[in-house]
C-alpha cells in the first residue's frame, strides 16, 4: 500500500508438475519499487502423453511496480519447460510469459540490464509448440523510462513500449542465443 516497496531477498519457485500448470509468481505494489535480488522462477510442467490431446503449461511471471515504481535487481525471473512427452497431434507445450510493469526497467537504475529467461517449449513433431514471451510496459520519461534486458536463453518479445517521451528500448541476449520480436515494440514520440 501507498509508497511501499517489495524486495525479494531468496530464491522464490512453484514446483514442477506433472499433470499439466506448474503455477504462477506475481509481485505488485500499488506505488513502489519492487526490486528481484533473488532467482524468481516457476517450475517446469512435463506431461507424458495419453495418445489424446494432452496440455504442458509452465507458470507465468506477472512483476507491476506501481504508478511511480521501478522493477530493479541483481535476481532474475525465469519461467519453467513445458514438455508434452508423447508429441501426438493435439498436443500443446506452452512455456508462461513474463510480465513487466514499471516507471522503468533494469537492474540498478541506470543502464545495467535486468535478466530474464525462459525455458523451452516442446510439443514434440506433431504437437504444438509455444514460446514464452516477454511482455513489458515503461511510462517514466528519459532515462527514468528506458527498458535494459539481457537473457543467456532464447528470447521471444511480446508487447514492448516504453511510453515516456525519450526513453529507450535495450533487449539483448549472449551467446548464441536467439532474439525473436513477435509482438508490437515501440518508444513514444517526443516533441
Amino acid at each position: 500500500t501507498s509508497t511501499s516497496a517489495l524486495t525479494v531477498a531468496g530464491t522464490m519457485s512453484t514446483a514442477a508438475n506433472v499433470a499439466g500448470d506448474s503455477g504462477g509468481i506475481t509481485l505488485a505494489t500499488a506505488d513502489g519499487n519492487v526490486v528481484v535480488n533473488g532467482a524468481v522462477s516457476t517450475g517446469s510442467s512435463t506431461v507424458t502423453g495419453t495418445g489424446a490431446a494432452d496440455t504442458a503449461t509452465s507458470g507465468a511471471i506477472v512483476v507491476t511496480a506501481g504508478t511511480n515504481g521501478t522493477i530493479s535487481g541483481t535476481g532474475s525471473l525465469a519461467t519453467g519447460a513445458a514438455t508434452v512427452t508423447s508429441g501426438t497431434t493435439g498436443d500443446t507445450a506452452a512455456v508462461g510469459n513474463i510480465t513487466l510493469t514499471a516507471n522503468e526497467i533494469n537492474a540498478n537504475g541506470t543502464t545495467t540490464p535486468f535478466v530474464v529467461s525462459f525455458g523451452t517449449a516442446s510439443g514434440g513433431a506433431l504437437g504444438t509448440s509455444t514460446a514464452g514471451q516477454l511482455i513489458m510496459t515503461t511510462d517514466g520519461t528519459g532515462t527514468g523510462g528506458d527498458i535494459y534486458i539481457t537473457s543467456a536463453a532464447p528470447l521471444t518479445t511480446g508487447a514492448v513500449s516504453a511510453g515516456g517521451a525519450g526513453a529507450l528500448i535495450n533487449i539483448a541476449t549472449t551467446s548464441t542465443s536467439a532474439l525473436t520480436v513477435a509482438g508490437t515494440m515501440s518508444t513514444a514520440a517526443n516533441v
